[in-house]
């Protein structure tokens, strides 16, 4: 998922993981971080040949979870 700057999402985001986090059991393992994607980034995608994910031109960035 991508989405554009803003600091009140990713606080947000953070409160609801520790509330998924803390009923999960403790072999459990949840991680989730914020990874920039540039304008440079997504236009040299399209120079490239395409835009696949159908992304903006416009500083952003992508949430990644994993969990085990």
């Amino acid at each position: 998922m991508t989405t554009k700057i803003s600091q009140e999402l990713y606080e947000a985001v953070h409160i609801c993981w520790r509330e998924v986090v803390e009923q999960l059991p403790r072999t459990a393992d949840l991680h989730w971080t914020i990874q920039p994607l540039s304008q440079a980034a997504v236009t040299a995608g399209k120079e490239r040949g395409g835009n696949i994910l159908g992304l903006e031109d416009v500083p952003q960035s992508c949430k990644i979870s994993l969990s085990s």
